[in-house]
């Protein structure tokens, strides 16, 4: 932001000095413009003086024919003088119309300084406005990553969540394996030694197998109930995706 300042800053300091520069031109212009004017107003002034002398004092002198075209030649060779004066004059007006031309000019490049000033005022509106949008894309942006970072951490620890119940059905179904080791070890234990209990011991033994057997039902039921949960899960999130993905 301050980089655009400096910039702009920089700019406005250049068009002011073009500007006091196009103004001093103009300025010299003008003063040469009102010179020539003078020495164009001296020069004609001085030019019918002489030739109103030159009349004057031909005209009192003219006495007899020789005379006359003595006359004759000094009044054309004033004639021949003053189309010089005259041609002189044209180049003059001609310098006067370059001049207002070049007037015209500087006045038209004053014009373009000043509308490059406006400019410059309308460019460091239009910066603050930009300035101003980026903060608030900023802070949108923050706003979302901040969003996204929650959910992600929602995520983890949902998966978290998901990797234990995973373990806790692993474990139950190591025990339920177990159990179920124990069982069989039992019953194999009862069908070899049934013929040599007595009543006392085999209830003893079926009692032992009751109790594994209703444990070994236990652990299933809660082994099934974690299977549901997971599935129940793993559906959410495959419904979660699919709506993203949409």
């Amino acid at each position: 932001m301050d980089v655009n300042k400096w910039i702009n800053e920089v700019f406005l300091s250049h068009l002011q000095m073009q500007k006091q520069a196009a103004e001093e031109v103009l300025r010299k212009n003008v003063e040469k413009l009102t010179n020539l004017e003078k020495q164009n107003d001296e020069s004609q002034k001085k030019l019918m003086e002489v030739v109103e002398r030159r009349v004057h004092h031909e005209v009192t002198k003219i006495g007899t024919n020789s005379e006359m075209n003595v006359a004759n030649k000094r009044f054309n060779k004033y004639e021949d003088t003053n189309k010089i004066l005259k041609t002189e004059l044209k180049k003059l007006e001609s310098r006067m119309t370059e001049l207002t031309a070049e007037v015209a000019r500087l006045k038209s490049t004053t014009d373009m300084l000043h509308s490059l000033e406006k400019a410059h005022d309308i460019t460091q509106a239009i910066g603050m406005q930009l300035n101003k949008l980026v903060h608030f894309i900023y802070l949108k942006i923050v706003k979302f990553l901040s969003e996204k970072a929650s959910e992600n951490d929602k995520k983890l620890q949902e998966q978290q969540e998901l990797m234990a119940k995973v373990k806790s059905g692993e474990e139950a179904l190591q025990q339920l394996q177990q159990t179920l080791k124990e069982v069989n070890t039992e019953l194999h234990n009862l069908s070899f030694s049934g013929g040599y209990l007595s009543r006392c011991d085999r209830n003893i033994a079926l009692g032992t197998l009751h109790v594994s057997v209703k444990r070994l039902r236990t652990e299933f039921i809660h082994l099934r109930v974690s299977t549901l949960d997971l599935e129940n899960r793993i559906s959410r999130k495959k419904t979660n995706a699919f709506i993203l993905t949409d």
